[in-house]
């Protein structure tokens, strides 16, 4: 094995550039492309269940402006006593602040057809399909203890501000509860009718105040004017933060783009082991009243799993990953596409937004991803991160010399990451990777360097590193 130090002085830190890297011209960004239409045709009406009680046989009028609650309540007592479904015919249930029991199956004609419209709190063991549910202004919540309860093909609107307490998010998991087993199926998480979140959970990482085993499998959520999904971990005095949120997985699931991040987790404490899988991301960041636009945040977390999945241009970084003082982050990123020559959004990122940025993350995993870019920084800056191993991804700046960057910045004492069978392909010059600042010890093994013809001079490995720093290369080539 050759140790090898290749030498290039003064490699700027974070929001600075390699002196031989040069800054992109500024430029309005391309016009975003059209979001997807939603696939399939409007949903089918649906049939009333065998057996079920319908709201109307108890007075419910269902015209938006009259008072339902007592009709849909009469309604839903006598269906669980009888153990069948309350039913909902096409119409909007004006209701108030309805906390509904424990046991309570529900079924509309059609989720853009039968509206329950209120704020509702649901319990545990519930079933509801085929139906809308909320109000401007109001979030849908869970009682205390909430668990085994489904929701299939509904639709969650509404949502309050980031002002608004309680009601902050569309849908809230609030702090000091708890919940598991909770699943939304095909669902429509809909847009924050606010400046809020489309989904907002507060943990606090202890038993009795935290959430665990919720799941997000075909649905869309639509572009929240702050974030699509916020999960964060604070402590509430009342106990050690020693069982924080887990198995909160996210699969086959579309999230148009969001006005600040798309998804964030956030973990002071012991909390993650989550899966998110199979899932688009059309970006995010339109909404500069909000200072980041990161596609995908993990602030924390632990053995978070991201794989299978698409992402698209965003203002910020796609991947903002950060790690926890001391803990391994075991993250495993596999297996994605993040494309920011594609664009949802009429924001194009700054130069000192990387595509994939991490930041203290010791102990992950990033395989067989592609990456590629035509705006913003580096695709891959590191700062504070050691003992990562990245294997098989492919890293593309397509910008023409002139303009086209390295594809990687290791510093700031990144230390011993390892990069196996990796293909960096930039036009910047006879530069793909730069590491300075007390970044010793990182390897590339049977790694790739596409530069052009023109730039590549006697010696060229694709690396440069400060004088000091002892980098190890094997097997690897230089190609045009």
């Amino acid at each position: 094995m050759a140790a090898t130090a290749l030498v290039a002085a003064g490699c700027a830190g974070r929001n600075g550039t390699a002196p031989t890297t040069p800054r992109p011209s500024v430029t309005s960004p391309p016009p975003a492309s059209a979001l997807p239409e939603p696939t399939g045709s409007p949903l089918p009406a649906a049939t009333k269940p065998h057996g079920a009680l319908s709201v109307a046989a108890f007075g419910a009028a269902g015209d938006g402006s009259t008072d339902d609650s007592a009709a849909v309540l009469a309604a839903v007592r006598a269906a669980t006593a009888k153990g069948v479904p309350v039913w909902f015919p096409e119409g909007t249930y004006a209701v108030g602040d309805i906390v509904l029991p424990q046991g309570v199956a529900m079924a509309g004609s059609g989720r853009d057809r039968s509206w329950l419209m209120g704020r509702i709190t649901f319990g545990g063991d519930t079933r509801v399909t085929d139906l809308r549910v909320g109000r401007d202004g109001a979030a849908t919540h869970f009682t205390d203890g909430a668990a085994h309860t489904t929701f299939r093909r509904a639709e969650f609107v509404g949502g309050g501000g980031m002002d608004s307490g309680e009601d902050q998010g569309v849908i809230r998991f609030s702090a000091g509860r708890s919940a598991t087993d909770i699943r939304f199926i095909a669902c429509l998480i809909g847009a924050n009718s606010a400046d809020g979140n489309g989904v907002s959970m507060v943990s606090n990482g202890r038993a009795g105040a935290t959430y665990r085993d919720i799941s997000w499998v075909r649905c869309l959520f639509k572009g929240s004017p702050r974030m699509n999904i916020e999960v964060i971990q604070r402590p509430d005095g009342s106990g050690v933060m020693d069982a924080g949120y887990s198995h909160l997985d996210l699969a086959d699931c579309t999230f148009e783009p969001s006005g600040s991040e798309n998804i964030s987790f956030d973990a002071l404490g012991p909390a993650g082991d989550c899966t998110i899988s199979g899932c688009t991301f059309l970006g995010a960041g339109w909404n500069t009243s909000y200072p980041y636009g990161q596609g995908i945040e993990f602030n924390g977390p632990t053995g978070m799993r991201f794989i299978g999945n698409h992402v698209y241009r965003c203002r910020g970084s796609m991947i903002n990953h950060s790690g926890r003082a001391g803990t391994d982050a075991g993250t495993v990123i596999e297996g994605n596409i993040f494309d920011a020559t594609r664009s949802y959004i009429d924001v194009a990122p700054a130069r000192a937004s990387q595509v994939i940025y991490f930041s203290g993350v010791d102990g992950a995993t990033f395989k067989d991803n592609q990456v590629r870019a035509d705006v913003g920084g580096e695709l891959l800056y590191m700062d504070g991160s050691s003992r990562n191993r990245f294997s098989g991804n492919t890293w593309t700046d397509v910008r023409p010399h002139g303009k086209a960057l390295a594809c990687a910045l290791i510093t700031d004492a990144s230390s011993s990451n390892v990069f196996t069978d990796e293909r960096f392909e930039t036009a910047s010059g006879d530069v793909a990777v730069y590491i300075s600042n007390g970044a010793q010890d990182n390897a590339f093994l049977a790694c790739a360097f596409v530069l052009p013809a023109a730039s590549q001079t006697a010696g060229t490995s694709g690396i440069a590193a400060d004088p000091d720093l002892r980098v190890t290369t094997r097997g690897g080539a230089v190609t045009q």
